[in-house]
């Protein structure tokens, strides 16, 4: 017997929907099955492409709904998975499961190293360790919340270019939450392309090409707003390839359907689209516009707006300098001027921007149009966000402990 597999999504309350199986043989004729639910679950309408999230008021117990068959009878058992802003976590502890290994990056409450399953030594995976002792009492439960949301987001991001998550644990006696998930060996892209002895135009495009494919998924499969892209979050999956991107840190991300949500102010600001400055009602262009960012750097080696408070505001012009931009050829720069249109009525979605006539071109053209002069302000570039990076951490620590000294 055959079976179509929906998608896993957010539910009621930010509870997860893992999956479910629909019999093809006993659907109705029509192209959308509505699955009745009670009103204190979620609602869930499902087509054979694409599955449509509803959030709905959660009642005292959010539910989800277990793996099973959906007969014609429509009906599908469901199950309470804890209070509002919980999720089902793993009974077992981590260290039981997973050996860990050495440090790999350090933030302000979190460290993260490498892990392997104890099962097999094979796959080899990262683990976010979120020591809530070092955080203020008061900005725990939330923080905790931020964690969680975070975590079913990713497990809805069932794509290979976006990080995957495996697991979850809490350690309430140590106040200790752990995520482990995967490792991407080669590291941030940015630290890949200084260390190349060449790079063209032609490795630009596959970049931005796979981020914009990832971008189309969260947005119109997934229904979810990253709102935090930056260079730091496009990672490499293996030392030796230079193309394949994956697309992490989803802790800025909702759903499209959270309107309250799109209104906030998030993002880091040299990213941030005008709308979002603006302190307006935003959508997933956001993305877009952080994404036409990027690909100005990739392929001018500088960001296209100074990093001051008028240009961050204002952000109504920007040039293609030369001699940065005379290598690069005008489908490229035309992609860019629709990415980073200041109206997100008129910017190109993710989706119409794959099918910009730069994707058309033939790669060896675009393999003849070296970026030596991209690459050199790359290099520059990363090194300065590296040092920025470096000095907001301290800053970060020293706040968090002056905040914990005076909880004392």
């Amino acid at each position: 017997m055959a079976f179509v597999k929906a998608r896993p999504g957010i539910v009621a309350g930010g509870a997860l929907l893992a999956a479910y199986f629909l019999d093809p043989d006993e659907r109705s004729e029509d192209d959308v099955d509505e699955l009745p639910l009670p009103s204190s679950h979620h609602k869930l309408l499902q087509n054979q492409n694409r599955s449509n999230r509803h959030i709905l008021p959660p009642s005292n117990l959010i539910h989800g709904v277990t793996a099973g068959c959906l007969s014609a009878k429509k009906s599908l058992d469901t199950h309470p998975t804890g209070t509002e802003g919980t999720l089902v976590t793993k009974s077992a502890h981590f260290e039981s499961l997973y050996q860990l290994g050495p440090k790999l990056g350090t933030g302000a409450f979190a460290v993260v190293y490498k892990c392997t399953p104890k099962s097999t030594s094979s796959n080899v995976a990262a683990v976010k360790v979120f020591d809530l002792s070092r955080v203020p009492a008061k900005k725990q439960a939330r923080i905790r919340a931020d964690i969680h949301k975070e975590y079913t987001i990713l497990q809805s991001l069932q794509h290979d270019r976006i990080v995957q998550v495996y697991d979850l644990f809490e350690a309430p006696t140590q106040n200790k939450v752990y995520v482990v998930m995967e490792f991407c060996q080669g590291g941030e892209l940015f630290e890949r392309i200084v260390a190349k002895t060449t790079y063209n135009e032609k490795e630009a495009r596959d970049v931005i090409r796979t981020l914009l494919t990832a971008l189309a998924f969260c947005h119109e499969d997934a229904g979810v707003v990253h709102r935090d892209l930056k260079p730091e979050n496009l990672l490499l999956e293996s030392e030796t390839d230079d193309l394949h991107i994956k697309v992490a840190d989803f802790g800025a991300a909702c759903l499209i359907t959270e309107s309250d949500c799109l209104s906030h102010y998030c993002g880091t600001p040299s990213y941030t689209a005008p709308e979002i400055l603006a302190r307006q009602k935003y959508g997933p262009k956001v993305d877009v516009w952080s994404a036409g960012i990027i690909a100005y750097i990739l392929l001018g080696g500088y960001p296209p707006f100074a990093d001051n408070q008028d240009q961050l505001r204002k952000r109504h012009a920007f040039y293609f300098h030369s001699p940065e931009w005379d290598a690069v050829s005008p489908e490229a720069k035309d992609l860019i001027s629709r990415l980073l249109h200041r109206d997100p009525q008129q910017r190109l979605s993710a989706r119409e921007a794959l099918a910009h006539a730069w994707f058309e071109k033939e790669k060896e053209e675009l393999e003849d149009r070296e970026l030596p002069a991209a690459k050199e302000g790359i290099e520059k570039f990363n090194a300065l966000r590296k040092l920025r990076g470096a000095v907001k951490a301290i800053m970060a620590t020293a706040k968090m402990r002056k905040l914990l000294s005076k909880e004392e």
